[in-house]
């Protein structure tokens, strides 16, 4: 049974990849991203129905895109380090070391979120609009 949820596992993960290459084309034109491999420690235990994991890999920052039960939650880490951080916490902390009254201009993917209504547009374009701000978050928290 063991076998059977880790193929099921990866093939939502594959599909899910797949969703994010087809949808998020500015972030993968622009900055040479490439869906990659989840490390085998991703199909250790159980998963709810519709769990699913890809991380997306550019030359200077790795993306990590979880869907589960209705959320939608992404991490950002530097390849070189993989110590995964919650993007919108990663931004805030940044924002706050800088001094700067915190941007909520992070498109809605919380908890609730219709899947069949993503807006990929706002995501793409929150992603390489704000490319620098993410790489210096991933930078500055310690990593």
């Amino acid at each position: 049974m063991v076998v059977i949820g880790r193929f099921f596992s990866r093939r939502d993960d594959r599909k899910f990849g797949e969703d994010l290459h087809r949808n998020l084309v500015r972030l993968f034109s622009e900055h040479s991203a490439q869906v990659v491999l989840n490390d085998d420690s991703e199909y250790r235990g159980k998963r709810s129905f519709d769990y699913a994991v890809a991380t997306i890999s550019t030359p200077d920052l790795d993306l990590r895109f979880v869907r589960v039960r209705g959320q939608f939650e992404v991490y950002i880490s530097l390849p070189t380090v993989r110590r995964w951080d919650s993007l919108d916490s990663a931004l805030l902390w940044l924002d706050m070391q800088r001094g700067i009254r915190s941007k909520t201009d992070l498109p809605n993917w919380d908890y609730g979120l219709d899947w069949l209504n993503v807006n990929w547009d706002s995501i793409d374009h929150f992603l390489v609009e704000n490319w620098d701000r993410l790489k210096a978050a991933a930078s500055e928290r310690g990593f």
